[in-house]
């Protein structure tokens, strides 16, 4: 017997940031991304897994990025659900070989004991590393320099990447963002705002869609489609229900 299936299955959910933000916007961005990195310490399925900057901005969104972890204070320290997570996260952290910011040491290290990920912004991994090819679902967020919208659609719809839960981009350019949405294959889609905005949107559906997801399991008419049996009903009226064709009469052939 065949069972259809509704899956949500998450995925590397990449942000873009566009030059020529306003300060607001800019901020706005970073916000969120820590937000979903530390608030939700990063093991939650809509979290920006990795970022793709414009490089005009580059240089500005890192340091915003890097003040904004530093602000937190005692809260970088992010607490992993359990040892095998934990171990997951401090391997991939070890792993990337990039510049971390702000800097690792003193007491803005991974504890054991404790089993906090200090908050961490990853400059420049190769592509290689686990934190640009697995799911991160922590609080580490590797950040790639790009040329541009083009540069970074290429990035996201690379086969081990393709398809994520969300993908997010920040610009104040529409014909972007047109160009954004139409090319980027997803589940979702955020231009200009995080997932706390998306998912809580009770009028939209939401999914997934290949590797990250099946159906959609949430919110809106599209979720209660997904979980109801939609049966097509006939009832037959007058002389119709004894004929063999029980349908409308056929058209009547055309007079010469």
């Amino acid at each position: 017997m065949l069972t259809p299936i509704t899956l949500e299955l998450g995925g590397k959910s990449p942000v873009f940031i566009d030059k020529g933000l306003s300060e607001d916007m800019m901020n706005a961005a970073v916000r969120e991304i820590l937000e979903t990195k530390v608030h939700k310490t990063g093991q939650f399925c809509c979290s920006h897994d990795y970022g793709l900057v414009h490089e005009a901005v580059y240089e500005d969104f890192c340091g915003r990025l890097k003040a904004q972890i530093v602000a937190l204070g005692p809260r970088r320290h992010v607490p992993m659900i359990g040892r095998r997570q934990y171990a997951d996260i401090k391997s991939k952290l070890d792993e990337a070989g990039a510049e971390c910011v702000p800097p690792l040491g003193g007491e803005s290290v991974p504890n054991d004991e404790a089993m906090t990920i200090p908050m961490t912004a990853l400059l420049q991994p190769s592509f290689d590393k686990r934190v640009l090819t697995e799911e991160i679902f922590g609080p580490l967020f590797p950040v790639l320099k790009v040329s541009g919208v083009a540069e970074a659609i290429k990035i996201i719809n690379r086969p081990v990447t393709c398809k994520p839960l969300i993908a997010y981009c920040y610009t104040e350019d529409s014909k972007l963002a047109d160009a954004f949405v139409s090319s980027v294959p997803a589940g979702n889609i955020a231009v200009n705002g995080g997932p706390q905005r998306m998912i809580s949107n009770y009028a939209c559906g939401f999914g997934g869609v290949g590797p990250s997801g099946s159906g959609v399991h949430m919110w809106g008419v599209d979720a209660l489609r997904e979980f109801s049996n939609r049966k097509h009903v006939m009832r037959a009226r007058g002389g119709f229900a004894k004929s063999y064709f029980s349908g409308p009469p056929p058209a009547l052939p055309a007079k010469a």
